[in-house]
């Protein structure tokens, strides 16, 4: 029997430049290569999860966008349970800029957008699928808990 795991947390997309070496404050580095890829800390562990067998769910806001479009479908694609992912109307898509180094160190700015409007009544609406996950396996919650997020179905206490 697969596992079943709730991801409740941030979908991003990732903006990365390759360059020689990092900016110092006020430079500019021309970089040699750039991509867009899906990332956020939930929305990549419900992809690595889901890759390694499990049935996962994913709970997490983002933003009706061309970022969230596309964060959507890659959930879908990777076999991802989504019913209870939200689309923001006032916020777009978080989003991070990150610069990587020949040596893989790397600078982030990320502008969280539509994960912050990730709403206690949202994880609430993922009851069912919680308790399902908490049979066989802990949910994961990958965005900071602000006080009374989370609501007692994700870790036994209310207002965890």
């Amino acid at each position: 029997m697969k596992p079943r795991i709730i991801v409740i947390g941030s979908a991003n997309t990732d903006l990365v430049i390759r360059v020689p070496q990092l900016p110092r404050p006020g430079e500019t580095i021309i970089g040699s290569r750039f991509q867009i890829v899906a990332g956020g800390k939930g929305a990549n562990q419900a992809v690595a999860a889901a890759r390694a067998g499990a049935h996962v769910s994913f709970v997490g806001n983002i933003g009706k966008d061309d970022f969230g479009d596309a964060a959507l479908r890659g959930l879908r694609n990777a076999g991802i349970d989504t019913r209870h992912v939200v689309r923001s109307a006032t916020r777009p898509s978080g989003a991070a800029l990150i610069l990587v180094d020949a040596r893989g160190e790397n600078l982030i700015g990320v502008a969280r957008g539509s994960n912050d409007d990730l709403l206690p009544k949202h994880i609430e609406a993922a009851t069912g699928a919680i308790r399902t996950a908490r049979g066989t396996t802990s949910p994961c919650c990958s965005i900071p808990l602000r006080p009374g997020l989370c609501p007692s179905a994700c870790f036994g206490k209310p207002g965890f």
